[in-house]
C-alpha cells in the first residue's frame, strides 16, 4: 500500500518502505535519526528505535479519531509527544510510552449545539506549551451541518504548565477567527501567547469556504486564511495580508517572517503582521503543498533549510543561505503576491 518510508543519505537518497497502510504524518528524534515514530491511517501510530527495521504499536485509544489522524513531537525535547482525537494525550517519555501509558490531559468533548462528537484536526508543542485545533461535526461522516471549530490550549496566565497534567487546559476564545477547519497551528519559541492559526475549509477541509451548498455560508464570509493571536488565543487578528486567495494547509515561524504552504506553493511574509507576502524561491511548481518543515539543527556547513512535502510531486528543499531574511518584493495594487 502506500505506507511511510525513509529517504536514506547513506543508500543514494533512496525510499524504503518502513510500514505499511496509508502512511500519514511522521516525526524523528534530531539526535537519534535511529528513533522515529509514524503512523496509519485513523491513528495507528507505530514507534522504531532501529530506522524502521521494527515498529512497536503505540497507540493510545482514540475516540472519533481523524483518517489522518495528528501527533507532534515537542522540537525542544524529543521525548515529549502529543496526539489525539476527542481525547488529547500527553507523554514524556516517547521513546518507551505504550497504549496504555499516555496519560490523558484534556477532552474535547461534543458540540453542544449539535452533540457532535469533537476531534483533533491539528496540534503544536513548543516546550511545554500545547495548543490543539479541532472541530465537531468535521465532516468526516460526509455531514458537515452544523460545522463549528474549537482551539484548545494549556497556556494561561497564572497556572505553571506540567507535562502529563491537566494544569491551565481549557478552551481559548477565539474571537476573530472564522469558524472553519483549523489546519495548522504555529508557536512563538520566544512568546507562547503568541500564536498563528492557517484555516482551510470543511467537510475533513475538502470543501472550500462559500462552496456550492455550503451549510456554513455565514462563517465562510468571514475572508482570511492566517490569523495571529497575542493572548494565547483569547482573540485573534487577520494576517492574511496579500497572500493570493488559497486554502493554507501549514504555516510556520522562521525570525521575523512567516512561511505558509498553500495550495499554490510556498510563500514568505515580509513580517509577522503579514502585509506582504511571496513566492518562496524559484523551481517548486504551483503545486498543493501539504507541509514545511524547517531543519530542526541548522550547523555552518548544513544552513537553514525548509522542506516541503507536496501533493504528488515529492518532496522539496530550500536553503536560506546563512539565515538570511527574504524580503518579498513590492505587489502591484490588485495582484495579490506578483512583484511590481
Amino acid at each position: 500500500d502506500n505506507g511511510s518510508g525513509l529517504i536514506d543519505p547513506a543508500r543514494d537518497l533512496k525510499l524504503f518502505q518502513t510500514n505499511g497502510g496509508d502512511g500519514f504524518y511522521a516525526e524523528v528524534d534530531p539526535d537519534n535519526s535511529d528513533v522515529a515514530y509514524y503512523e496509519t491511517q485513523n491513528g495507528g501510530l507505530v514507534r522504531t528505535t532501529d530506522r524502521g527495521g521494527a515498529n512497536t504499536d503505540i497507540a493510545p485509544t482514540y475516540t472519533r479519531v481523524m483518517f489522518d489522524n495528528w501527533f507532534r513531537m515537542d522540537p525542544l525535547n524529543a521525548q515529549h509527544m502529543v496526539t489525539g482525537a476527542q481525547e488529547i494525550y500527553e507523554t514524556d517519555n516517547a521513546e518507551t510510552v505504550t497504549g496504555t501509558t499516555w496519560v490523558e490531559v484534556f477532552n474535547l468533548g461534543t458540540n453542544p449545539d449539535t452533540g457532535a462528537v469533537r476531534t483533533t484536526t491539528t496540534m503544536e508543542v513548543q516546550g511545554s506549551a500545547v495548543y490543539v485545533g479541532g472541530c465537531g461535526d468535521c465532516g468526516a461522516s460526509g455531514n458537515d451541518t452544523g460545522f463549528a471549530s474549537v482551539l484548545a490550549t494549556n497556556v494561561m496566565d497564572g497556572v505553571e504548565r506540567v507535562a502529563e497534567t491537566n494544569a491551565g487546559w481549557h478552551f481559548a476564545a477565539k474571537a476573530g477567527l472564522p469558524s472553519r477547519y483549523i489546519t495548522s497551528i504555529a508557536i512563538d519559541p520566544v512568546d507562547p501567547k503568541t500564536v498563528y492559526v492557517a484555516l482551510g475549509g470543511y467537510l475533513s477541509n475538502l470543501r472550500a469556504p462559500g462552496a456550492y451548498l455550503d451549510p456554513n455560508a455565514a462563517a465562510a464570509a468571514q475572508p482570511g486564511a492566517v490569523f495571529k493571536s497575542t493572548n494565547a488565543g483569547e482573540s485573534f487578528t487577520n494576517v492574511t495580508g496579500d497572500l493570493p486567495v488559497a486554502q493554507v494547509a501549514s504555516i510556520i515561524i522562521k525570525g521575523t517572517q512567516l512561511l505558509a504552504a498553500t495550495d499554490i506553493g510556498v510563500f514568505i511574509s515580509k513580517d509577522t503582521t503579514g502585509a506582504s507576502w511571496t513566492t518562496l524561491g524559484t523551481g517548486l511548481p504551483n503545486v498543493p503543498v501539504n507541509m514545511i518543515r524547517i531543519k530542526p539543527k541548522a550547523t555552518a556547513d548544513e544552513p537553514d533549510m525548509l522542506f516541503a512535502a507536496t501533493f504528488g510531486r515529492s518532496v522539496w528543499n530550500y536553503e536560506f543561505k546563512s539565515g538570511a531574511v527574504v524580503t518579498p518584493p513590492p505587489v502591484t495594487p490588485g495582484v495579490p503576491g506578483t512583484p511590481s
